[in-house]
């Protein structure tokens, strides 16, 4: 917890279940909350979609703005279904809706509520299915209550008649055994089954309950001759692709070049391994193979790996590892990480990884823009549990694979063939139990033996063993609705058959159709064609060693300084005063503030360039923004204002003006990139130079 706090505070963020948790301790210690007045009078109508997943803190914040806006005729509309609940993990609890729907919420306000009777995603068949096992089979059996209980006996829709009696469900139970695998063979039949029908593989999704099973099926769809593509949804997470895991090795190396392992990993990694492929005829890996063992087995070694590999491999390193080496420390984050992709030709090499690895610097990027620059710090972060979408690539829509994907990602979603894979295992009430009420939190174990021994154990564990089988019952509920044409149902059964999948039957409802070939443009898959130019420009390491760390920095900071400036206000000085707070955190060097603001304050007041700083009409202005060139190459621009049809380009210099000419290339480079992007804009450059409060125009 304090771990998490540590990272809260530094972000400047909070966790949504904290959110929650202060709502509902401010609700609680107020005599009278102040949100009744912020927010009890201005709200009339309640509107909440999902309503199946609301946690007991959340209706706890919620209620009493909902009775006082019920006590004033206002309304209550909320949408959910209690079968579709399975997040019960995250906190969920379906007798919310439940208990609301009965009118146990509100006293004398009665709710009145209506049933979906039509379904128009699936096909008759496969409604008929899950009518008999949902409302047939299970009510006989020992989880009828809990099916009761989360309202699946009451599974009865209606189809279009167009619909009717048409889909396909085939059931297939297999023995669990390591040796013939035939729950892999019979999911890769169902693919090919498929396939041969006319359905293509974007037509076709697996779910599973458990992430490890996505993980395994994924390999099974990578090693099916010919492979079958597929996108994996456990997959997003770019941390977890191994291309990206090397560049991250790569990085723990720069930042730490004592660290033998990480530099060991990028050696054997596959980005290291094509790279170097260019500086010999194959005799060079396996030299430096040999040398991490004679490595490894040393027991005087006193030199660090990466000063072995420099002094054997000279070119190589000088080449490869040198420049990056010597720019940690000098170059922002986001530029480091680009050189290395560069230097080791990661998109020209690694096509299949492209989408991966722009998300890795997409990353990198919204790292550095909330104020961080620190290579370590970043690694840090890299290392820390997310689940939101920060690393997360986005499924590409269109794009004519096999999605796999986990139940839980499946809600919402439907497809016209669904897999479901699943394994026979029986449900257990989770040891220990947390038991929370409103006066109190107790830590229960709940073993069978234990509750045997106690009536009030007892009690609770048929209470929560009633509750987790009706949350297994709404897991299958959604995993066997998701299907609009057909269904494929695999099931490894165990030997004892205790779980809710023991019901499940070998069968198969309504027969297989051919799909009509469909030769429309939504057949056709649409190619954009992409180039990528490893052209190093060099990265002036010999200049930046004759310049000090100190000036270095201090041309940084106050790079960083403009950068955090939009449009100057009346009160310029409390501006800066603010964009030194930031910029500080992030340079982390020190400098006197009173001497780099004077600095500042005199450059925007007097060198000319105060024009493009003040806010005017629809004047807007980019800082610290990339353009991209025709070859794919990133340049950034320190500040680009538009107005009124003129662009101008601004680069910022401390310093002198000894290297005129060659800034002045730069920036025509800048503006001849800008007058590509932007066709029919005027574009102007100009060079700004702080020290000397000197603005020059770029012709």
């Amino acid at each position: 917890d304090d771990h998490i706090g540590q990272i809260s505070r530094r972000d400047n963020a909070l966790l949504l279940d904290e959110i929650h948790r202060k709502l509902k301790d401010n609700l609680t210690l107020s005599m009278v909350p102040e949100i009744y007045y912020k927010l009890g009078e201005s709200i009339h109508h309640f509107l909440v979609d999902e309503f199946q997943d609301t946690s007991p803190v959340q209706w706890y914040n919620l209620k009493p703005l909902i009775e006082e806006t019920l006590s004033k005729d206002g309304s209550l509309f909320v949408v959910g279904d209690i079968k579709q609940s399975i997040y019960g993990f995250r906190g969920a609890d379906w007798r919310i809706m439940k208990n609301l729907a009965r009118g146990g919420e509100f006293g004398s306000v009665q709710p009145s509520s209506q049933a979906l009777g039509w379904n128009y995603r699936s096909a008759g068949n496969i409604v008929d299915f899950n009518r008999q096992f949902f409302c047939i089979t299970i009510p006989m059996s020992e989880y009828a209550e809990a099916a009761k209980l989360s309202d699946l006996t009451d599974v009865n829709q209606r189809v279009p008649r167009e619909r009717q009696g048409k889909g396909h469900v085939r059931v297939h139970l297999v023995p669990h055994n390591a040796e013939t695998r035939q729950d892999r063979s019979k999911l890769l039949e169902s693919i090919d089954d498929s396939l041969s029908r006319g359905f293509k593989y974007r037509d076709i999704a697996i779910l599973t309950p458990d992430n490890n099973d996505v993980i395994m099926i994924s390999s099974w769809l990578n090693e099916h001759k010919p492979p079958i593509p597929f996108i994996s949804y456990s997959n997003l997470d770019v941390r977890r692709r191994k291309s990206v895991g090397e560049i991250i090795a790569l990085l723990k190396f720069l930042d730490s070049p004592v660290d033998d392992l990480a530099f060991a990993t990028f050696l054997l990694s596959d980005i290291f391994q094509q790279r170097a492929k260019t500086f010999s005829q194959g005799s060079l890996l396996a030299e430096i193979r040999g040398l991490l063992f004679e490595v490894h087995r040393s027991a005087h070694r006193q030199a660090p790996l990466y000063r072995i590999v420099q002094d054997r491999y000279k070119k190589l390193w000088m080449d490869l590892f040198e420049p990056l080496f010597n720019s940690v420390g000098y170059l922002p984050l986001y530029d480091l990480v680009s050189e290395a992709y560069k230097r080791f030709h990661v998109f020209t090499l690694f096509h299949d990884e492209e989408a991966a690895h722009v998300k890795f610097l997409e990353a990198v990027r919204a790292f550095e823009q909330d104020g961080n620059n620190n290579l370590k710090e970043f690694l840090e972060f890299a290392e820390e549990r997310d689940e939101t979408d920060r690393w997360k690539m986005e499924a590409p829509e269109g794009t004519n694979a096999v999605r796999v994907m986990t139940i839980h990602k499946a809600k919402g979603l439907d497809s016209p063939v669904v897999l479901v894979f699943l394994r026979d295992r029986e449900v257990r009430v989770r040891d220990p139990h947390l038991d929370e009420s409103e006066d109190s939190v107790r830590l229960l174990s709940l073993t069978e033996k234990l509750s045997e021994k106690s009536e009030t154990l007892s009690s609770v564990h048929a209470q929560k063993l009633l509750v987790q089988q009706a949350d297994a019952l709404n897991k299958l509920y959604v995993a066997f609705t998701r299907a609009r044409e057909e269904m494929h149902i695999v099931c490894v059964m165990n030997e004892e058959r205790k779980g809710p999948t023991k019901y499940l039957v070998e069968q198969s409802v309504g027969a297989p159709q051919d799909r009509p070939l469909d030769l429309g443009l939504a057949d056709q898959e649409s190619i954009t064609q992409i180039q990528y130019s490893n052209t190093l420009k060099g990265l002036a390491v010999t200049d930046r060693r004759r310049t000090a760390l100190k000036e270095t920095q201090r041309g940084e900071l106050i790079h960083e300084i403009l950068s955090r400036l939009n449009f100057l206000d009346e009160d310029v000085e409390k501006q800066l005063l603010e964009a030194w707070d930031k910029a500080d955190r992030t340079i982390k060097a020190s400098f006197e503030r009173k001497d780099i603001l004077n600095t500042v304050q005199r450059f925007l007041l007097e060198s000319g360039v105060k024009q493009y700083f003040e806010r005017k009409g629809k004047k807007i202005a980019l800082t610290e923004r990339e353009f991209s060139n025709r070859n794919g190459e990133l340049f950034r621009c320190d500040r680009v204002v538009f107005e009124d049809g003129l662009i101008t380009v601004i680069d910022y210099k401390t310093g002198g003006e000894e290297k005129e000419p060659e800034y002045k290339m730069q920036v025509k480079n800048y503006v001849e990139i800008l007058r590509e992007i932007y066709k029919g804009n005027k574009v102007q450059g100009c060079i700004a130079y702080v020290d000397v409060k000197k603005f020059v125009m770029v012709e």
